[in-house]
């Protein structure tokens, strides 16, 4: 090829480019963007709204149906997946896949649901279109005793306040923090005998606190605001408040009721780090930033800050991706120099040290030629993109080794160095260029496909196309010159050069092996392709037994415990629920190895890996993100503490696991009915529940429709209201000023607004007859008992109510430790098919099995179209059908050590391994080309078919053999590390190569007798121990 020829031609320009390359790799390299996982787009929002004088059913029909409809109304809408509670709705919004734009997305939902039109007192819709972004850390600020939230707030407000200032920082959130509310406490006889009303106190504690302006006053030219204020400027301007009685006089506040500052109820969200009070403090950075450099300057300043808190308040540090990712980087890094050393051991022990050296360059050249075109792709160091560099370190010699052997062999039958290398290039550069495209496009369904997996892959298929197409360059243009260089210039044999004849040398005992072989293959070349075929179909077959599932759990050293009691169960108990469990994790007699927990009650907390799924909000649960030490065995831990809550906490739910590598929790069955009726999805669901508890071993089995509350509702009559003069809005009022407080005006500190509300005394709302005995003022002025006017009666209500894609749905799920999600489901078959769901009913799969069916299907959609690219071009090097089926035909064959690995592994068949078979195709397909390219160039060069099909299998034996080695051995320290996505993937990626090398060596030859219809001589005295090595 002419770069060859350019590249030797200009040798010093040639070794100058290589020279920049690296040193601006080096460059690009020392500040790098890196971080733990691949940015990827959560296209997911979560829309909000409530209304607490609803009931659960009127929450449903009058707030979460109407905001479905708008929503629906959008095109780019995939799913919407809806939880009802009494009072408050929450849709999680899903975008369709192929959806690319976000952002306008989520403009153009405001704008729908700005129109949305929602029972009077609704609070909402409100969009939170961060529900995806992932803080890289995340720290606790525990406030010392004596500190009231108040003054929480104040340290907190502080903290973030100089955060803003970081360099690369994005966006801060804050959990935990406590609202507050000031709580004027009145009973209502009390003020009754003093002839005061609930609402004449209200207005009289408003009116005294009224601040705004109140006009302006000329003076010296300049116009002075004047304000009136009544700001409180602590609770005793509260409490000495002088309120003006019916007939004369005044009386403080203080003398009728009580005032206190008390957080709000119910009790929203909570921190408690270690069982202690806590607000947590998530950072984010800006896309393209370092996460190494970015964690040393937050860490410098997070210590700098922790000095500054007021005494007696503790920083704690929860999650910091940056030492994630060091110890990622560091293990890849460690695989990454071990591959290396083997890869360089292998091409030495085959080619001798000097050309093993050659082929050994050719890795940081192409590594570091690599990182410079990844950059303003946009392509940060992660752990996909660093462990794709590992795969690729097996394939990117590929090129430089058949090269390098090919001058090597050329010289060995007596072409002068520079002949030898140029020769080299020119016949092998286009053969290896579309074997190296095939390879690219192997890897490229990722890159078309829409899931969320596909996405999280697409680093894979950049780097391999990057690495692969930069390892052509540098085997055609910088291998040869460097050859010429360091060992063809010394080691030129002396008959070499124009005219001279070509030395002979014995044919090594491995290629007379393999001869003999072949040639045997090929006079049973019918049986032989029969028994392959048959093999294959064996091969098929035993991968029945191969279980499926989806993505291994990760090996961080955390784990996440799901939690959960009784719904309906008052904040308080959660709380109780949650100390008791931090208790335990705190006995380091029992848990040497837990470092510390955190635990998030009624929320999630902040999104710190993208796998991350805490459960929906609510009162009654709660979620622990526990750390551990390092190399701690986790699942023993988590064993011990399932024993625990099993065992001690009969009233806690709980589900204590590793994080996930994907979107759902890996090794999880889930499987939803959706339908009309509550009562029969219920009872279904109920079925499912125990068919699955039935199955021995099963774990976490539980559905989301939880249990049956009480509720106290009060049944106005309408008859009686007409008479009293009440409306129904005095009758709301009145019960939510009694039980959760009427708000009257503000209370400023510190910047924030604290509410001050009107509540009466527990006793008088602490039961259904102190209910029934507040009284309302009617409009003559007379207090009516609210008993007169309404019936108490208590009744049972569901607690929540999930809705999928418009349809009521209970989703049950459970895992099973020693068997995959499918396997699970397979097993409930029998229970699945005794539903006898009835018309308008219909059950489907969720979680990881309907996850990877929707990665598969969009990885696999694209998959015909990069096929046709790959036959194209074989069509193109090779302008035939015949030798196109040929190297088609091969590739089916690496399944037959796909699933000899799988089972021999015991290693289920999961979405990498779905990959591994892409990688391994181009491989393949390679080994094929380089066989066929050099039989048909012997025929071209005047040599018999049959002798040809021989020498040419021959001379390609030992570098397709080469090749495959150096990418066996170069996969096994990544295969043996313990990062657990990539073990299928290189699992399958070793035995489809050992088996399909193999395989490959015979069927290829084969084939292309069949086709070309190629017979061995009737008497084959070949003579094999002495066989000159032809040069093209």
């Amino acid at each position: 090829m002419r770069i060859a020829a350019a590249a030797l031609n200009h040798n010093r320009f040639t070794l100058f480019c290589v020279l920049a390359v690296v040193l601006g790799g080096l460059l690009v390299l020392r500040s790098y963007p890196s971080q733990e996982e691949p940015t990827i787009p959560v296209k997911q929002a979560v829309v909000y709204a409530e209304n607490h004088s609803l009931a659960l059913l009127e929450t449903e029909n009058l707030i979460a149906q109407p905001l479905e409809a708008i929503v629906e109304q959008l095109p780019e809408i995939a799913n919407i997946y809806t939880t009802v509670r009494a009072g408050t709705a929450q849709l999680r919004v899903e975008l369709a896949d192929n959806h690319p734009d976000t952002d306008a997305a989520w403009a153009r939902l405001r704008t729908r649901l700005a129109d949305a039109e929602l029972p009077d007192g609704s609070v909402g819709p409100f969009v939170d279109d961060d529900f995806g972004r992932v803080a890289v850390a995340t720290y606790a600020i525990v406030p010392g005793e004596g500190y009231n939230w108040g003054d929480t707030r104040l340290a907190v407000r502080e903290v973030v306040d100089d955060l803003n200032t970081l360099e690369d920082v994005g966006r801060i959130t804050v959990t935990g923090l406590q609202p507050e509310r000031i709580v004027i406490t009145l009973s209502r006889e009390a003020i009754a005998a003093l002839g005061l009303s609930v609402a004449q106190i209200a207005d009289l504690v408003n009116a005294d606190t009224a601040t705004g302006p109140a006009g302006f006053l000329p003076a010296g030219g300049q116009r002075i605001e004047i304000e009136a204020d009544g700001r409180l400027q602590d609770l005793d301007d509260l409490r000495n408040l002088r309120l003006p009685l019916a007939g004369a006089g005044a009386v403080a506040l203080r003398d009728i009721a009580g005032v206190r500052r008390e957080t709000v109820e119910p009790l929203d969200t909570a921190v408690r780090l270690d069982g202690q009070p806590a607000v947590v403090i998530g950072v984010e950075m800006q896309p393209g930033t370092n996460v190494q450099l970015f964690g040393d300057r937050l860490r410098d300043r997070m210590r700098n800050l922790a000095a500054q808190l007021p005494v007696g308040f503790d920083l704690a540090e929860v999650s910091f991706q940056a030492d994630v990712v060091t110890d990622v980087i560091d293990g890849m890094q460690r695989t990454l120099y071990l591959t290396v050393a083997v890869v360089l051991i292998v091409t030495i022990v085959f080619l001798g040290w000097r050309t093993g050296l050659v082929v050994g360059l050719s890795i940081p050249i192409t590594m570091l030629g690599a990182l410079l075109l990844m950059r303003p792709l946009g392509l940060d160091l992660n752990q996909v993109t660093i462990a794709s560099f590992i795969i690729a370190l097996g394939i990117l010699v590929d090129n430089a080794t058949v090269i390098a052997e090919d001058i090597s062999r050329r010289v060995s039958g007596g072409e002068a160095g520079n002949q030898a290398a140029a020769a080299a290039s020119r016949t092998l550069g286009t053969p290896l260029l579309i074997s190296t495209l095939a390879t690219a496009l192997a890897f490229a369904p990722p890159i078309f496909a829409d899931s969320l997996s596909a996405q999280y892959m697409l680093g894979l298929a950049f780097v391999m196309a990057i690495v692969l197409l930069i390892s052509w360059v540098v085997a055609v243009a910088v291998t040869p010159l460097l050859i010429q260089i360091l060992i063809t210039r010394r080691h030129t044999p002396e008959d070499a050069g124009p005219g001279k004849v070509a030395s002979t040398r014995p044919e090594p005992w491995f290629l007379r092996g393999y001869r003999r072989t072949l040639k045997l293959i090929l006079r049973v070349r019918i049986p032989f392709a029969g028994a392959m075929i048959g093999v294959l179909i064996g091969a098929l077959i035993a991968a029945g037994n191969i279980p499926f599932s989806f993505l291994p759990p990760s090996d961080r050293d955390q784990f996440q415990i799901p939690f959960e009691i009784a719904p309906g169960a008052p904040p308080e108990a959660t709380l109780q629920a949650v100390q008791a469990l931090s208790a335990f994790l705190n006995d380091r007699d029992y848990n040497p190895d837990i470092v510390n927990h955190v635990a998030y009650i009624g929320a999630g907390g902040p999104r710190f890996i993208l796998g991350l799924n805490p459960p929906t909000a609510a009162p009654h649960r709660a979620f622990f993100v526990v750390n551990t030490g390092d190399g701690a065995d986790i699942d023993s831990i988590i064993t011990r503490v399932r024993h625990h809550i099993e065992t001690t906490m009969p009233e806690v739910e709980a589900w204590p696991k590793r994080f996930s590598l994907g979107e759902t929790d890996a090794g999880t069955a889930v499987l939803r009915i959706s339908g009309r009726d509550a009562d029969t999805l219920r009872a279904h669901g109920e079925a499912l529940h125990e068919a699955m508890t039935q199955i021995p071993g099963t774990l976490e089995v539980h559905h989301d429709w939880e249990t049956v509350i009480p509720r106290l509702r009060a049944d106005v009559d309408e008859a009686r209201l007409l008479a009293s003069g009440l409306t129904h809005d005095q009758i709301s009022r009145t019960l939510e000023g009694a039980v959760r407080g009427a708000p009257i005006t503000v209370y400023r500190e510190h910047g924030a607004q604290l509410p001050v509300v009107l509540r009466t005394p527990e006793h008088e709302r602490s039961n259904i007859e102190a209910l029934g005995s507040l009284n309302i003022s009617a409009r003559d002025g007379q207090s009516i008992p609210l008993a007169t006017v309404a019936d108490f009666a208590l009744v049972g209500e569901l607690s929540v109510i999930h809705r999928r894609n418009h349809k009521r749905t209970i989703t049950v799920s459970g895992r099973h430790p020693d068997i995959t999600a499918q396997e699970l489901v397979n097993r409930l078959q029998l229970s699945i098919d005794n539903l006898l769901l009835e018309d308008g009913y219909t059950l489907e799969l969720g979680g990881e099995i309907e996850e990877s069916a929707e990665s598969s299907a969009a990885i696999t959609e694209y998959l015909p179209h990069c096929l046709i690219a790959i036959l194209g071009l074989f069509l193109l090097q090779f302008n035939s059908v015949r030798r196109t089926a040929i190297i088609a035909a091969s590739v089916p064959f690496c399944l037959v050590g796909v699933s000899m690995a799988l089972l021999l592994t015991g290693m289920p068949f999961d979405f990498m391994s779905f990959l591994g078979i892409f990688a391994l195709v181009g491989t393949i397909v390679s080994n094929a080309i380089l066989v066929i390219e050099r039989v048909d160039q012997l025929r071209t060069d005047g040599v018999a078919p049959y002798r040809a099909l021989v020498d040419g299998a021959t001379q390609r034996l030992r570098p397709i053999v080469l090749t495959q080695l150096t990418t066996i051995f170069g996969l096994i320290p990544l295969m043996l590390a313990a990062e657990p996505l990539w073990r299928s993937f290189n699992v399958v990626v070793v035995g489809g190569l050992i088996a399909g090398t193999l395989i490959s060596l015979g069927l290829v030859p084969v084939l292309y007798a069949l086709l070309f219809r190629i017979e061995p001589p009737a008497a084959d005295t070949d003579p094999t121990v002495t066989t000159r090595l032809r040069a093209v």
